[in-house]
């Protein structure tokens, strides 16, 4: 083979914490950091403090429980460029939900999304050091979600004021001529107080997927994010969000999105201790939506996102 695996490894490692695609955590890179980027242009532009209103596909991927906030059926494709000049890195995720129900009914609203990421010309290390060589790292997950609202306002045909959600995931890596997959379990909770208010708790990794290449194994590490939202006067909606992580990470953020005639959006947020800013967009037309988030980064360049929904 030319190089020992341990070298590899270690390569890859520090290729994901340089390129930031490894922190979402200040603390480096861990297993699923990947996952990290997010999913949305929304949510990314509001520093994916999403887990508190999780209203559209991408609850999926934030907190399950919101899914039965969306209305009818809804499909988004959303393209991430992460860090300009981090390499060469691609990442691409597809949602669609359908509430099977409308409000007043029993079964709630189904999910199923992919997530996709690459990363190439990773530098080969070999036992006397770099070969000159370089390999790829292919990353992906199927998520499969189901979300319900529940409380005595749901027979009445009134929002509820509880929501509960699961989502399974199958995630599978290959770096170089190594392959191997996982299974794990997210699960949510989203509870409005007041009308105007929203507390959401997602649990990441409760049953976490387990990941071994060669004889170097990966398991996800559980995760918590607990987020409070509050719809303002004049179509704003504020935002935060904390997280702590299994392995001892902590972090925050927060985010806000004000929408101007129902036709246009403007958001930004920020994210800590990554000190990472974001700022973005939307316009609604129909039933079709278009979402842009810009995330300045002085060292790695900035990230791009952009998202395509349409709902029916």
């Amino acid at each position: 083979m030319g190089f020992a695996y341990k070298y590899l490894f270690a390569a890859i490692t520090s290729f994901l914490c340089a390129t930031g695609v490894a922190g979402a955590a200040a603390g480096g890179g861990y297993a699923g950091a990947w996952l990290g980027l997010g999913a949305g242009a929304r949510a990314a532009a509001m520093a994916n403090a999403f887990a508190a209103v999780a209203d559209d596909s991408s609850a999926l991927f934030f907190n399950p429980a919101g899914l039965d906030q969306v209305p009818g059926g809804r499909a988004e494709f959303t393209f991430h460029y992460p860090f300009a000049d981090g390499g060469d890195v691609a990442y691409a995720v597809g949602a669609v939900s359908y509430n099977m129900s409308g409000r007043g009914f029993a079964l709630g609203t189904i999910a199923a999304g992919v997530n996709y990421f690459k990363a190439s010309g990773i530098p080969e290390a070999g036992g006397l050091g770099l070969t000159g060589r370089t390999f790829s790292d292919y990353e992906s997950a199927i998520k499969l979600g189901w979300g319900k609202g529940f409380g005595g306002e749901v027979v009445a045909g009134e929002e509820p004021r509880y929501y509960l959600g699961i989502a399974f995931k199958l995630i599978t890596t290959k770096i170089y001529e190594y392959q191997d997959g996982g299974f794990g379990v997210d699960a949510g909770f989203l509870f409005k107080p007041l009308p105007a208010t929203r507390v959401g708790i997602a649990l990441d990794n409760l049953v976490a997927p387990n990941i071994e290449l060669k004889t170097i194994r990966d398991v996800y590490p559980a995760a918590a994010r607990v987020g409070a939202a509050v719809d303002l006067p004049a179509n704003i909606v504020a935002t935060a969000e904390g997280r702590v992580r299994k392995d001892g990470d902590v972090g925050v953020a927060a985010g806000g999105e004000a929408t101007i005639a129902k036709v246009l959006a403007l958001r930004a947020g920020y994210r800590y201790p990554e000190n990472m800013p974001a700022a973005g967009m939307g316009v609604v037309a129909g039933n079709y939506r278009f979402d842009f988030c810009w995330r300045p980064h002085r060292e790695l360049g900035d990230s791009y996102v952009a998202t395509a929904g349409i709902g029916w």
